[in-house]
Parts: C-alpha cells; structure tokens; sequence
C-alpha cells in the first residue's frame, strides 16, 4: 500500500484489528499511521512513514501500536501517544522524537523475537 499527499495515510479506529505490511505513508498533512479506537490494534512491519506531520500516533485510549523493521523519518514528530517497539526500528532526521515507543519483551528476550 502506498499513501502521500492526504490528511491521513491511515487511521484505524474502533475495534479494528490491522497488520500493515512493506507500504508507504509519505507527505501526509496531519499523520502517517494513526490509532484512534478504543481497543484497536495495529503491527506496522517493513514499512515507511515519512515527511508526515506525525508519523506515528495513538489517540489514547487502549490502542495497541506494535512497530517491526521499519523506517520512521523526516516527520515533524515521530511518535505521539504510547506505541511498542521490537527495538529493530530506524528514526532519524524527524524535527521531534514525541513519545518514545517502549520495548517489547522480557530481559531474557529483549526484543520479544521468537
């Protein structure tokens, strides 16, 4: 999949469940990737958000945001609202890193990898 130039690349919301895979969400105005509903779920794996205005956002609630290998750059913030990394992740180049992602695992498997 491949979004640019809209407001949104996508927003998942209420209960919805998305695995997104090797896509592309660049140039969008308000936000790349976005969880907004109250107990959606959302794997970003081999993908790119770029030159958003945010590249990755949840709006609160429970929303699980779970990000694998991917590209997070040249957004005006990176991340806003609590999302989980496998710590595989490239940032760079964004004007403000947001809410940091928290590791997925345990100390004896740090990146949760199986």
């Amino acid at each position: 999949m491949r979004v640019e130039n809209s407001n949104a690349g996508i927003a998942v919301s209420g209960a919805g469940k998305v695995v997104i895979n090797r896509s592309v969400f660049a140039g969008n105005a308000a936000v790349g990737i976005e969880s907004d509903g109250n107990t959606a779920e959302v794997t970003v794996n081999n993908s790119v958000s770029s030159n958003n205005g945010i590249g990755i956002q949840n709006c609160g609630g429970t929303p699980a945001i779970r990000l694998n290998n991917n590209d997070i750059a040249f957004n005006t913030t990176a991340f806003s609202g609590a999302t989980q990394s496998f710590t595989n992740n490239r940032v760079t180049g964004n004007g403000a890193l947001g809410t940091a992602p928290t590791p997925i695992g345990v100390t004896s498997n740090p990146t949760g990898l199986q």
